[in-house]
C-alpha cells in the first residue's frame, strides 16, 4: 500500500508523548500562561507568537546556571542586532561539567578508535583535565577573547581544550585533520589563535594518515601562535618538531577549576561555512545561546537526560560535533567515536553502540542508505535495544531509507 505524502512516517506512542521532556514542559507552558496548548502544534505555535515568553520560560525549566539574571529575554535592536539575556552572565563550561542529576562516578565520555582502543573519563577526571588544561592556557598567555584552534582527531582532548577555553572566556575553534593547509589555515587565520592543538597523525580506513607535514605548514601560516601542542594519537609516537606533546604541555600544569561568569552573548566558537562560494565565512557563536539551543534540542527534541549515552558520527570540522560536546549539559555519557563508520565492515559503529548501551545514536542519511543497499540489518546483527533514538543529518533521509 503507498503512503500518502502528507502522511507522517512514524509517531510516538503515547506512553511516550507522555512520559517526554517536551510534554512535561508543555504542561509547565500551560501553567506559565494560563493559555489552552493541548498539543504539540499549541505550543509551537505559541513558542513562535510569544518568543520572549518561551525563551525566558524555556531558560529557567532548564535552569541555566545564571550568576546573574537578566532583566529582558530580547533587546529592541532588529536582527542580527538583537542582544539576549542582556544583564545575565553565566558560563557554558560551567553548564557541562556540573550538569544535575549525575552520579558522582558516572562516565562522562567514552572514546573510541578505529581498530578497536576504547579510553573514558569519568566526571571528577574530565572536570580535573579541564582544570589542568586551562591552566597551561593562562601559562601561555592565553585570556578571556583570545582565540584557541584544534587541528585535531576526534578524541577526548579536544573536547576539553573547547571546555577549558569556554572556562575563561578564550573562543574556541576548529577543523579535522583532513583538512589541507591552505583549507585550515583559510579559516583559522581569521581568528589568530594564540594556541594551536595539533594531530600529527589519525587512522581512516584501516590507514594511518600523516599529518605532519600538513601542521608544520599550518604553523607557518599562523603568524599569532605562541604555542603547539601535539595531540598524539592513541598507539602512535610524537610526529610534530618543536611542539610538546599533550601530556609534556600538561606535566606540572596545576590550578583551580574556575569558571568566569560571562555574558549571555559571549563568543564560546568560531564555526565555518564550507568554502564552497568563495573564502570559508566564520560564524560566531554565542555562549548563552549555544547553551541553550542545544539544551532545547538535547532535552525536548532529544528527550536526552542524565543516564543516556549519546554517539553521533562526526568529525571535529562539523557542527554536530559541537552539537554532540553540549549534551554534557544534560547529564548524558557522550561517546567520541574517530576513524571510518565502514571500516572493517559498516556495522563496527552499531557494535559499539551495542557494547556501550547507547540510547541515541545519530548519522547520515547517506550511511542509512548505504546499508539499505547493501541489504544489511544492524538491528538484527546487534543487541540495540537500549536505543531510542536514531538521528539522521547531513541530507533528506527517503522514505525507504527509514524503513
Amino acid at each position: 500500500m503507498s503512503r500518502a505524502a502528507s502522511e507522517p512516517l512514524w509517531t510516538p506512542p503515547r506512553a511516550r508523548v507522555a512520559a517526554s521532556a517536551m510534554e512535561a514542559f508543555r504542561l509547565a507552558a500551560e501553567r506559565a500562561t494560563a493559555a489552552s496548548l493541548p498539543d504539540y502544534a499549541a505550543l509551537h505555535a505559541w513558542s513562535v507568537a510569544r518568543p520572549d515568553e518561551f525563551w525566558g520560560l524555556l531558560a529557567e525549566k532548564l535552569e541555566l546556571p545564571f550568576r546573574s539574571r537578566a532583566a529582558t529575554v530580547r533587546s529592541t535592536d532588529p536582527m542580527p542586532h538583537t542582544r539576549w539575556f542582556e544583564g545575565g552572565t553565566l558560563n557554558y563550561a560551567e553548564a557541562l561539567l556540573h550538569p544535575r542529576g549525575v552520579a558522582a562516578d558516572a562516565v562522562a565520555i567514552v572514546s573510541a578508535v578505529e581498530g578497536g582502543g576504547e579510553t573514558s573519563l569519568t566526571w571528577p577526571e574530565l572536570r580535573d583535565a579541564t582544570a589542568r588544561t586551562r591552566a597551561a592556557l593562562l601559562a601561555a598567555g592565553v585570556g578571556e577573547g583570545d582565540a584557541v584552534a584544534a587541528f585535531a582527531a576526534n578524541l577526548p582532548e579536544a573536547v576539553i581544550t573547547l571546555l577549558a577555553c569556554a572556562s575563561l572566556g578564550a573562543v574556541f575553534t576548529s577543523c579535522s585533520p583532513d583538512f589541507g593547509a591552505e583549507a585550515a589555515a583559510a579559516r583559522f587565520e581569521q581568528v589568530g589563535p594564540k594556541v594551536l592543538v595539533a594531530s600529527g597523525a589519525y587512522r581512516y580506513g584501516g590507514k594511518l594518515m600523516d599529518r605532519s607535514e600538513t601542521v608544520a605548514a599550518l604553523r607557518r601560516r599562523l603568524k599569532t601562535l605562541v604555542q603547539t601542542v601535539e595531540l598524539v594519537y592513541p598507539g602512535e609516537g610524537p610526529r610534530l618538531a618543536g611542539a610538546p606533546t599533550w601530556d609534556e604541555w600538561l606535566a606540572g600544569a596545576a590550578g583551580p577549576l574556575e569558571f568566569t561568569a560571562l555574558p549571555f552573548d559571549h563568543p564560546l566558537y568560531v564555526l565555518y561555512s564550507s568554502g564552497t562560494t568563495g573564502a570559508p565565512k566564520a560564524m560566531v557563536h554565542r555562549a548563552g545561546g549555544a547553551l541553550l539551543t542545544h539544551r532545547k534540542e538535547h532535552a525536548l527534541h532529544s528527550d536526552i537526560g542524565p543516564g543516556d549515552v549519546v554517539y553521533y558520527f562526526t568529525t571535529t570540522g562539523w557542527m554536530m560535533w559541537n552539537w554532540l560536546v553540549s549534551a554534557l549539559a544534560s547529564g548524558a555519557t557522550v561517546v567520541l567515536f574517530d576513524g571510518s563508520p565502514a571500516w572493517p565492515d559498516p556495522q563496527v559503529t552499531f557494535r559499539l553502540a551495542e557494547r556501550l548501551g547507547v540510547t541515541f545514536f545519530g548519522t547520515s542519511a547517506r550511511f542509512i542508505q548505504e546499508l539499505s543497499r547493501q541489504g544489511l540489518s544492524p538491528g538484527e546483527a546487534c543487541d540495540l535495544s537500549a536505543l531510542r533514538t536514531l538521528a539522521s543529518t547531513g541530507s533528506p533521509l527517503s522514505p525507504h531509507g527509514f524503513e
